[in-house]
């Protein structure tokens, strides 16, 4: 047979060497599955309005920006991007966002994130607000 380096090609070979069922592969909806019905999925998204007082241009602003984006990035498991008031160099909104299946881990993820943001010296956190969504099955 010819390599595949797709993992799913490389799941499904290993199912049929130990004669698993391959219907695993089928979407839930072609399935009777209870595991599939889960309806605890969940958003949360913080929003967030920061004050750069000592950015005197755009470019200060946005490798300012763009630090604060790569380390929430790699210290927490969130999307983050600056979603407002990209023409003024004092004054940015982020939007921040993250799926998850319990809300305390979330809601904690995120609490951590607005800490963070008060105890920064490059920037002032000027409001936040955070939301939860929860999927509808």
């Amino acid at each position: 047979t010819k390599d595949c380096q797709n993992p799913f090609c490389i799941t499904k070979n290993i199912l049929q060497i130990f004669g698993v069922c391959l219907l695993l592969f089928y979407p839930c909806s072609a399935m009777n599955l209870e595991f599939c019905k889960s309806d605890d999925t969940m958003v949360g998204l913080l929003c967030v309005q920061l004050i750069l007082r000592n950015a005197r241009t755009l470019k200060e602003k946005r490798h300012v920006i763009k630090s604060l984006k790569d380390r929430v990035k790699n210290n927490f498991n969130v999307s983050i991007s600056e979603t407002g008031v990209l023409d003024n160099c004092q004054y940015s909104n982020l939007g921040i966002a993250m799926v998850g299946n319990d809300r305390q881990y979330v809601n904690s993820t995120l609490s951590n994130l607005i800490n963070m943001f008060e105890c920064a010296s490059s920037f002032e956190l000027a409001g936040y607000r955070m939301e939860f969504m929860y999927s509808q099955s």
